[in-house]
């Protein structure tokens, strides 16, 4: 197994937001309000990143992505017309690039004093970020970031995303029992288990819907949650990506695991919508 390192510090927007006393506009999570909630989705995803530019040329080619925004600020990645992601530059001093996945909540304040309660850290916020909502960036009690969000304008409806967009994420742990636990009380899960081939997966589900997977991780490999994207040939698009200047980390026939050139992990995964079997 080859090691890759997550996001070591404060979320950027909300480093620069306390330095500036300013956030970046950053844009809704739903295009339309919907005033849903949906605690336990995640709902957003951000790359922290070292190198904007960079993370550009690769993006754009390998899910045909378009970005619009000051890469020296905030850039909205959009993907046909919709915007489906940011990308924000990582303050000089700050070691590493990550994509940071923004959790659904129903009350960030009350969800940062559990976090800090069980055990956990707030890194930064609460705070208001203007068409975002109410944001805290955290770490759980193994060592995971995650971005704390409830949406001024709702979530987005649940919808298996077309290819090119993200998909699934994937809590990587050396604490499985203690991590789920940990999510458990912070938003409701139910963990359920699931036969995929001859190995059984960990499935974290709120009223009943898939929100999140949790896999035993090496030691290694630093916890982190793992955002994967849909495609329709993992091996070709790793392949593709490899040639764009990634690096490959772990393949199978549905999916590949590969860290981007600025030394983001990220997935990408090959899904029909068709439920797996659940094993209790």
């Amino acid at each position: 197994m080859t090691c890759w390192r997550a996001a070591g510090t404060a979320f950027a927007l909300l480093t620069l937001a306390c330095a500036t006393s300013r956030i970046p506009e950053i844009p809704a999570v739903s295009a339309q309000p919907t005033g849903e909630v949906h605690p336990g989705k995640f709902v957003w995803m951000d790359l922290v990143t070292t190198d904007v530019g960079r993370a550009q040329a690769f993006y754009g080619p390998l899910f045909g992505w378009t970005f619009a925004g000051d890469p020296a600020d905030y850039v909205k990645v959009l993907h046909g017309d919709a915007v489906v992601a940011g990308m924000v530059p990582r303050r000089p001093a700050v070691e590493g690039s990550a994509w940071i996945g923004n959790l659904s909540v129903v009350d960030v304040d009350a969800a940062a004093a559990e976090v800090e309660r069980r055990g956990g850290e707030v890194e930064t916020g609460p705070v208001d970020a203007p068409h975002r909502g109410r944001l805290a960036f955290v770490r759980d009690p193994i060592g995971a970031s995650l971005l704390l969000v409830r949406a001024s304008g709702g979530d987005p409806p649940d919808a298996l995303p077309p290819h090119g967009r993200f998909l699934w994420r994937e809590l990587w742990t050396q604490d499985p029992q203690k991590a789920i636990g940990f999510y458990v009380d912070l938003v409701g899960y139910q963990q359920d288990m699931i036969r995929l081939d001859d190995q059984r997966y960990r499935v974290l589900k709120r009223d009943g819907v898939p929100r999140g997977g949790v896999v035993q991780a090496p030691p290694e490999v630093k916890p982190q949650w793992l955002a994967y994207v849909r495609v329709k040939d993992p091996s070709e698009t790793a392949q593709r990506a490899q040639a764009l200047g990634a690096r490959l980390v772990l393949q199978d026939e549905d999916a590949a695991i590969l860290i981007d050139p600025t030394g983001a992990p990220f997935g990408v995964q090959r899904w029909d919508g068709q439920d797996e079997e659940t094993t209790r």
